[in-house]
């Protein structure tokens, strides 16, 4: 199953082969097949980097579409931030960027948007 798309697909069944793809073929409409099967893979390809263990929050790493995603989830709240892979050196500088000043950020910030929804739903 994709994890963009959340469905079987063809990014899924032949991601692993979707790179040696891209040369078999040698005739013109073929190629524009193969080089929109390649592209439509890749931005459905997202790859785990890892998970950080946190007691309030759960904190998971990807990679996909030349970005580097930080996700921070508690309970029906989640945070997503961007980093463009041209700003980090490898995938342990990712890593280094959740310190301990961040992560209490990012948790004032649940609780803002905890207040917030709450707010709204009160107002229905």
């Amino acid at each position: 199953m994709c994890v963009s798309c959340k469905r079987e697909s063809f990014c899924t069944l032949f991601s692993p082969f979707k790179r040696t793809f891209w040369f078999v073929f040698s005739h013109p409409q073929v190629k524009l097949v193969a080089c929109f099967w390649y592209w439509f893979t890749t931005l459905c390809y997202v790859r785990v980097i890892g998970e950080i263990s946190h007691p309030e929050c759960k904190i998971t790493l990807f990679h996909w579409n030349n970005r580097y995603l930080v996700k921070l989830e508690q309970g029906l709240l989640e945070q997503t931030y961007k980093v463009p892979e041209y700003d980090v050196a490898n995938e342990e500088e990712v890593k280094r960027l959740i310190s301990p000043d961040f992560i209490s950020k990012a948790l004032q910030q649940f609780q803002t948007m905890h207040e917030t929804l709450q707010d709204a739903i009160q107002k229905i």
